[in-house]
């Protein structure tokens, strides 16, 4: 629960560089002939830059959560269904391949409903 929150804050925090980073560049256009004026292209260009740097070094840090959080899951739902297998082995004599099929099949939905309500 606590990496999804810390994804979601990510991303807000990326959201919000790309929004200031935009605002600058419309504020720029806007204002080129000032800039040109008062001879400010330097301090635009320099403000941009540390934008953009900003966003990147977020977005870097919010796809790396996203792939920590996203491995954690696979992780989990492969000791699931490795622990299931298990037991269905060790409790069911003469159990069969197509048996332990029958036991992935029941545990199918709540991970497809998990992934479901990931992606939704």
């Amino acid at each position: 629960m606590r990496a999804s929150v810390t994804l979601a804050q990510l991303r807000k925090e990326v959201n919000r560089l790309d929004n200031l980073a935009t605002g600058a560049t419309v504020d720029t256009l806007i204002n080129v002939e000032t800039i040109q004026h008062f001879d400010n292209a330097a301090v635009r260009s320099n403000l941009y830059n540390g934008l953009l740097h900003d966003y990147q070094t977020a977005a870097l840090q919010t796809e790396a959560a996203a792939c920590a959080l996203n491995a954690g899951q696979a992780v989990t739902q492969a000791i699931g269904i490795a622990a299931t297998n298990t037991i269905a082995c060790l409790t069911v004599p003469g159990i069969t391949a197509g048996d332990l099929v029958l036991v992935r099949a029941q545990r199918l939905p709540p991970l497809v409903l998990g992934w479901g309500w990931v992606w939704g």
